[in-house]
Formats: C-alpha cells, structure tokens, sequence
C-alpha cells in the first residue's frame, strides 16, 4: 500500500509538470513526447483486485478509474489505434498500439473522435469521458498491456513522465551550452 500511495504521488507531481512540457524536434517545431490521458488525475479505483461496484465481488481491475466529468482524454504517446469500438464491459472504447508491444486502452467514452488505422500523436484528443458500459457513473478506465498482459499503469505513466522531464533537461542544458555570451 505504501508503495502504492508513493507511485501515485510521485505520478500526480510528474504528470502535472508533464501536461504543457513540449520538446523542439530538428525542424525547431514543437513535439509532444508524452501526456496523461486527462489534464487532471485523481484515482476513484486503483489497479488489481477489487470489489466491483455492479457486479458486487471481487473482481481483477486491469486498469485505473479516474474521475471525469465530460473530460477530454488524450493520447499518452504517439501511436496507431487498433480498436475503436463498443462492448458491454467497457462501452465505447480505445485501443492504442504503442510499440514495443505497449496498448493503451480507454473506456466508457460517451464520443470517440479517431477510428481504427488512425495515427495518432501523443497530446492529441481523443474522446469525451463517459458512463458507457458496464459502470457506475461517469469517469475514464485508463489500461495498459505488454504484450497483451494488464500492466499497472501508475508506474508506467511515472516512468514515461520522468523519462519525458529527462528530455527536457537535456534539451535545456544543449540550449545552454551553445548561447554566446555577451562582455558588457
């Protein structure tokens, strides 16, 4: 539990410094490297066993349940949509493949704004939050899978963070070490 309140922390912290942190690419133009699915975080239901609210037993959660409220959710790193769909369990829905074998997956979506085949850049919108499926009330299940095995996506989200804030640095200190100084 201790490690779970701490990785939530440290996300929280992370993913506020990441939400607006962009990178200059080689053409100077600005890229974002990565992005939390919604601008505001707050956890209603973490990942693993839990108690599900319809069905009433204990159940494996493969992802985390954030609050939202007609909320734009975000792609958290460029990639290619496999799905975008509905079923009965997750609603409206979708599947972002990321590479090196890295899905995302968000739910119960009340409007999907991309479709299967689309190539999709991290920061870029889309869906609306919902109360599709099987839920209780309004907010984004938010997954991610390895090669096809649910991840606990805290500590992914933390690492892409401090991986993305490691990027920044070492764009700033280049920007640093190739300024002129001026003698007055």
């Amino acid at each position: 539990m201790k490690y779970f309140l701490l990785t939530c922390c440290c996300l929280l912290v992370l993913c506020s410094q990441a939400q607006s942190v962009k990178t200059l690419g080689d053409n100077g133009n600005a890229t974002v490297l990565f992005s939390p699915p919604l601008k505001h975080l707050q956890i209603t239901s973490p990942y693993g066993m839990r108690f599900h609210p319809i069905l009433k037993k204990r159940c494996f959660h493969s992802g985390i349940d954030l609050r939202a409220s007609h909320d734009t959710v975000f792609a958290i790193l460029s990639g290619t949509v496999l799905k975008a769909s509905s079923d009965n369990g997750y609603g409206n829905y979708i599947k972002i493949a990321h590479g090196k074998g890295y899905v995302s997956t968000s739910a119960h979506l009340s409007k999907i704004f991309v479709k299967q085949g689309d190539k999709v850049k991290a920061g870029q919108a889309l869906a609306i939050t919902g109360n599709t499926g099987l839920s209780s009330g309004e907010h984004l299940h938010f997954g991610v899978s390895k090669y096809g095995q649910p991840i606990n996506p805290l500590p992914f989200l933390a690492e892409l963070a401090y991986y993305n804030n490691l990027l920044i640095e070492k764009q700033i200190i280049q920007i640093f070490k190739t300024v002129k100084y001026v003698k007055f």
